[in-house]
């Protein structure tokens, strides 16, 4: 999968961008504040119809102006892609696919498969459970489309479950509409529990190797799911209903459920310095690739950003190796010094795009940089 052109206008600080890419590895370099991230954002929106940071639409809109327009034109085995993402403060959200639009967005998840590695991924690691369910649901959903729809109808049902839970002691009035929602909860859940447990199955060879290789020694990184269900999970949803009156909400199920991530059998959250933890996350999303590859036979893109966080030259250089795996379809990195990213990469073929203070699609310069001499090779430059 390669990223051919894009084109942003009003998303987040960007007034302004359009985008022509030719080559396997793209880098932005600039100060902080030019929009380096939020570039890499616009295209993960274009792939997820969703924000990698933000949660509302809106929020995605720039401060005075009224929408947002995403344009991207992808190429998939000889074929085009032309996707297009809107949001109006007043209309909400609209994506098309190859100029038909959407009835149901969901059905969008999947077709640009894409894997984000940003500093905030630490929390994967350090956070609640919740970062790790969210996390574990968009990967398994962007090539499982029986899994996406089961999380739908789930929490739809948990929504409507909770509702009555929250009415105290009356729930108690309406056992049989619960045991309804009960019974949607147990039959999606099982789906997705299932799925997920296979999953880390799936993958428990691919992560260990990852890292092995990526730290160069024995360190073992396992991720073990651990599920609030035991055996029946519709009759634990009824032995559970006192105690969920009580507390409020539902308190087991797939969406109370987490994962371990251990390294030699200790949490990492806990024993893991900060050049581990970046080369855990980076194990995870390599995994999440290759994954996303095996199930699919789609060549992902890979987004990158401050590529140099917390990570040692040594552990960027076997990073850099991975990149170059014929299993990526294309690479997005960003980070603050040209000429760190021109070392980094100075035996590959590389696009560097150097953004500037302002806005406007006036203010970048692009360049190709390739071969081991360190020279650079101008291929366009337009710079106020």
């Amino acid at each position: 999968m390669f990223l051919k052109h894009l084109n942003i206008l009003y998303f987040k600080n960007i007034e302004e961008r359009q985008f022509d890419f030719a080559k396997k590895i793209v880098a932005f370099v600039g100060l902080n504040g030019v929009g380096k991230t939020n570039i890499l954002d616009a295209i993960y929106y274009l792939a997820m119809t969703k924000s990698y940071f933000s949660s509302s639409d809106v929020q995605n809109i720039q401060q005075g102006k009224e929408f947002f327009v995403l344009q991207g034109k992808f190429e998939k085995n000889g074929q085009w892609l032309d996707v297009n993402c809107s949001v109006k403060r007043s209309e909400g959200k609209n994506v098309s696919f190859n100029q038909k639009a959407y009835t149901r967005i969901s059905e969008h998840i999947g077709k640009i498969p894409i894997v984000f590695i940003a500093p905030q991924d630490s929390f994967l690691i350090t956070d609640y459970a919740d970062t790790r369910r969210k996390f574990l649901d968009a990967l398994i959903s962007k090539f499982d489309r029986d899994y996406l729809n089961a999380l739908i109808q789930y929490y739809h049902a948990l929504q409507n479950r909770n509702n009555i839970i929250k009415q105290g002691e009356v729930a108690y009035q309406q056992q049989d509409l619960i045991d309804v929602y009960n019974s949607q909860m147990a039959q999606t859940g099982e789906l997705i529990l299932n799925k997920r447990r296979q999953f880390f199955d799936e993958i428990k060879d691919v992560l260990k190797t990852t890292y092995s290789q990526l730290q160069d020694n024995q360190e073992n990184l396992e991720l073990v799911y651990t599920s609030t269900i035991q055996k029946d999970f519709f009759k634990e949803l009824q032995h559970s209903l006192p105690k969920d009156i009580r507390m409020g909400y539902t308190t087991i199920g797939v969406h109370r459920d987490d994962f371990d991530i251990l390294l030699n059998q200790y949490p990492a959250k806990n024993f893991a310095s900060q050049g581990q933890q970046k080369t855990i996350i980076f194990a995870i999303k390599w995994v999440e690739l290759f994954y996303l590859y095996s199930k699919t036979n789609i060549h992902p893109i890979l987004l990158i950003d401050d590529i140099y966080d917390r990570l040692d030259e040594k552990r960027l250089s076997r990073m850099k190796t991975f990149l170059m795996n014929d299993i990526v379809g294309q690479v997005f990195v960003t980070d603050n010094h040209p000429k760190r990213i021109q070392d980094l990469f100075a035996d590959v073929d590389i696009e560097i795009i150097e953004l500037f203070s302002g806005l406007k699609n006036s203010n970048f310069s692009s360049s190709t940089y390739a071969g081991r001499d360190g020279k650079m090779g101008i291929g366009s430059k337009n710079t106020p």
